[in-house]
């Protein structure tokens, strides 16, 4: 069976530098609204994942790529795209809050960095998307066996293809193609 690694092997990644993301967020909203980002408006969608949550910006500091996804279905990720980490930036909350982008994903519900968050500093991540399979987005899906897991180094774990959809999965209409 293909692998996630095998396809990162073979277009010359090693995986052990690789943090594998699946987003999902807990807003209703921004969980509706993020796979059309991902395929309409990845400036956007790039400015969701670039802070993240104190344990993954930790794990994502380490990281010199990230592979990207989303996930649509309980046990699956669905490619976004892969992503050099160029470096961070200390961010305040007031700057953060200052960003375009994050005001109108806001607007969505995005709830990044929160009260509950008691960080007075965030890391802002330079990811700049790599031409690596973009021709997958929304249409490649992995195994995420780890429901509650949002991040996985990908050389200590196994991310078998469970399909290349003909169509992005991002979109009403699709057809499935089993890899």
């Amino acid at each position: 069976m293909l692998e996630l690694n095998d396809l990162l092997i073979k277009a010359g990644y090693d995986p052990a530098q690789v943090l594998v993301m699946r987003h999902r967020p807990i807003e209703p909203e921004m969980r509706r609204v993020l796979p059309e980002l991902a395929e309409n408006r990845p400036e956007l969608f790039n400015a969701y994942q670039q802070t993240q949550r104190e344990r993954a910006e930790n794990a994502l500091a380490k990281a010199r790529y990230l592979a990207s996804f989303i996930g649509l279905n309980p046990g699956t990720a669905t490619w976004i795209g892969l992503y050099e980490n160029k470096g961070t930036t200390p961010m305040t909350r007031e700057a953060f809050r200052n960003r375009p982008a994050l005001r109108e994903l806001s607007r969505y519900g995005s709830i990044t960095f929160q009260k509950r968050d008691k960080r007075e500093i965030i890391q802002h991540f330079d990811l700049e998307r790599l031409e690596l399979a973009n021709d997958w987005l929304g249409r490649m899906t992995i195994g995420w066996h780890a429901e509650r897991a949002w991040f996985r180094w990908a050389d200590r774990n196994i991310f078998p293809v469970l399909e290349v959809s003909d169509h992005s999965r991002f979109t009403e209409q699709h057809v499935h193609t089993k890899a």
